[in-house]
């Protein structure tokens, strides 16, 4: 669950958050969240069409953020923008055959640069094994809604050099690949493909047989785009979606106990369920459309045989965001519970007294931090 959230953590937030208002201000590329460290990779923009459509191309995005990502040069004693890593970043991101793109933000002036880290590493092979393993983001760069246009040329030109590989070969590289190749494969595929029932198809029957923790956090990601486009959260939908909303949610409706607790299983630590953008919050929200899953929750909640951190959000996720308020089933549970984090969420349950909502999916939650084990912090959903 929620623990402490460090200085780094914050300061990451706001680079991300940057660059993810950038993106929406500037109507040209969607921001999607993946803070993947085996990965090397913290999210990926998609480049769109006028219409809102995707356009198939798409960049990697390797963000920094902080004072100690700025230096002063000694020669023209302006400021420099670095990414700094290591030669297994290095390593990694030189597999990728998408673009890598790193982004700096700097806090004091509430800005940022970009730099290729692929054209970097392309122009200088020899780093990848001896180093330096810095990269400076070119004054010229900005990452800023007056430089996007300059962004998106760059990515739209190395995406038509690169062409799109259909659907059977990425679904090919995604069962034979290492956790790189399933990465991008994914973020290519449901670039190009999205809206072909085959995609919609692979995502929702893929999620049950992968582990890897990177790439079901992405799965995640790309099942959500469905569940909204199936239940009307979003009007971005294409006019020819009658067949494919009508898979998605056949698809949706086969999810039971098994896919719900992995799903859960990819929630971060550090977010918790509270912060709107974050894995918990979007995963909370998805389970909403799957049929019985009061059921399910109760379920999981109920065994305790799971993980006390997989009870407590299933027992947070039905007060809050399912508003389920059955004292009994709170109340029997509390009989022979023995562990400190499942009581305490169970009394929360119970205090709150969530009355159920006319329309679920009108109720949001607001969020504040309640102390419920020692040394810990849970972010708790409230109304």
């Amino acid at each position: 669950m929620a623990t402490h959230y460090s200085k780094s953590s914050h300061m990451g937030d706001k680079a991300t958050n940057f660059i993810r208002e950038i993106c929406t201000n500037s109507e040209k590329a969607l921001f999607i969240d993946s803070s993947e460290k085996d990965i090397g990779i913290d999210a990926h923009l998609d480049i769109l069409f006028e219409n809102g459509e995707p356009t198939g191309a798409f960049a990697l995005i390797q963000s920094k953020g902080g004072l100690s990502r700025i230096t002063i040069s000694k020669r023209s004693k302006s400021e420099q923008y670095k990414i700094q890593a290591d030669k297994k970043h290095f390593e990694t991101w030189s597999r990728y055959k998408n673009p890598v793109i790193g982004i700096v933000y700097n806090p004091n002036r509430h800005d940022a640069r970009w730099v290729s880290i692929t054209e970097h590493l392309q122009s200088h092979p020899n780093c990848i094994e001896t180093g330096p393993y810095v990269i400076y983001a070119p004054q010229d760069q900005p990452f800023s809604l007056e430089g996007f246009t300059k962004f998106q040329d760059y990515v739209m030109e190395h995406h038509n050099r690169l062409g799109n590989d259909s659907a059977q070969i990425l679904i090919d590289q995604y069962f034979s690949g290492d956790t790189v190749q399933k990465y991008e494969s994914l973020v290519q595929l449901f670039n190009s493909y999205r809206w072909t029932s085959l995609s919609c198809f692979f995502f929702h029957q893929v999620l049950r047989i992968e582990e890897e923790p990177a790439i079901l956090r992405e799965l995640i990601y790309i099942i959500g785009a469905y569940q909204h486009f199936a239940y009307h959260f979003t009007d971005t939908m294409p006019n020819h979606s009658a067949s494919l909303k009508s898979l998605a949610q056949k698809c949706i409706a086969e999810f039971g106990k098994i896919e719900v607790l992995k799903m859960m299983t990819t929630i971060d630590e550090e977010h918790g369920l509270a912060d709107w953008d974050s894995i918990g919050y979007n995963i909370a929200m998805q389970l909403r459309p799957i049929p019985n899953i009061k059921g399910i929750l109760r379920q999981i909640a109920g065994d305790s045989f799971l993980e006390p951190e997989m009870r407590g959000y299933a027992i947070l996720i039905l007060a809050a965001f399912l508003d389920y308020s059955d004292r009994s089933f709170y109340q029997s549970l509390l009989q022979n519970e023995i562990d400190s984090f499942v009581i305490e969420t169970l009394h929360w349950a119970l205090e709150r007294g969530i009355e159920n909502s006319e329309d679920e999916h009108e109720s949001i939650p607001n969020l504040v931090s309640h102390n419920v084990r020692s040394g810990e912090i849970i972010q708790f959903l409230l109304f």
